[in-house]
């Protein structure tokens, strides 16, 4: 099942608290991800937990763990310890900490039973073109991605965000052991705003993602509600 998450990011207490209450009483029936960057979490971390009053509303927490190991399982123990733990299904960590930090993340989520929660390592940055690729990491984009899709595959994660054009790859690589989080997703390719390698919903689903992340095209509409069902439209041609 293909998956809409919209991103909650550069909005103030009361834009947030209004726009999800508009989308949870729109969308009652229907399984919906909220993504919240870093900077939500460690402001209002357990006031989050206020504003979702929808049993089938959850949180992608884009904390991009990217850090020693000790400091992660702090992070992860802070989590485990608030308010939002139960609604949190999705946080997100960086392949390039290497194998022993994500493997003992994982062994630590086991040990806290965060069963629910799917840790996604983040392999290259959509802003990062091919020129930027090349100068960090000395590798053509897909390159790159394979690699710290590999890394995080062999630290026991099985959950990858990438671009939409690497998805085909991934699965190709890895089958249906993997699955894949596409962020900057558009209904027009044109709109990139500051990302480089962004895909219409189309094309991200046509290369298999498993969940796509929207954030202007749908939180800037005019019309939010509106703009969700055209969203969800599309996602359920392919479902």
């Amino acid at each position: 099942m293909k998956k809409l998450v919209i991103a909650l990011d550069n909005l103030s207490i009361l834009e947030t608290t209004d726009i999800v209450s508009k989308i949870e009483q729109n969308f009652k029936d229907i399984d919906i991800i909220f993504k919240v960057n870093d900077l939500i979490a460690l402001v209002w971390f357990n006031w989050l937990s206020s504003i979702f009053q929808n049993p089938k509303a959850f949180l992608m927490l884009d904390a991009k763990y990217n850090d020693i190991w000790n400091t992660l399982k702090n992070y992860l123990k802070k989590l485990n310890d608030s308010l939002i733990v139960n609604k949190t299904c999705i946080l997100t960590i960086h392949s390039s900490v290497w194998k022993e930090a994500m493997t003992e993340l994982v062994r630590y989520k086991k040990e806290l039973w965060l069963n629910n929660l799917k840790l996604f390592a983040i392999t290259a940055l959509t802003s990062l073109d091919e020129d930027a690729n090349i100068s960090i990491f000395w590798k053509w984009s897909k390159e790159n991605v394979l690699n710290l899709a590999t890394i995080a595959y062999e630290s026991w994660i099985n959950w990858i965000v990438c671009s939409a054009g690497e998805v085909k790859m991934i699965k190709d690589n890895f089958w249906k052991e993997i699955l894949t989080l596409t962020p900057w997703i558009r209904f027009d390719k044109n709109d990139k705003n500051d990302q480089k390698r962004v895909a219409t919903i189309e094309e991200a689903l046509e290369n298999w993602s498993d969940y796509i992340v929207m954030w202007r095209p749908l939180l800037n509409s005019p019309d939010i509600v509106s703009a969700i069902n055209k969203a969800l439209n599309i996602i359920n041609k392919f479902n």
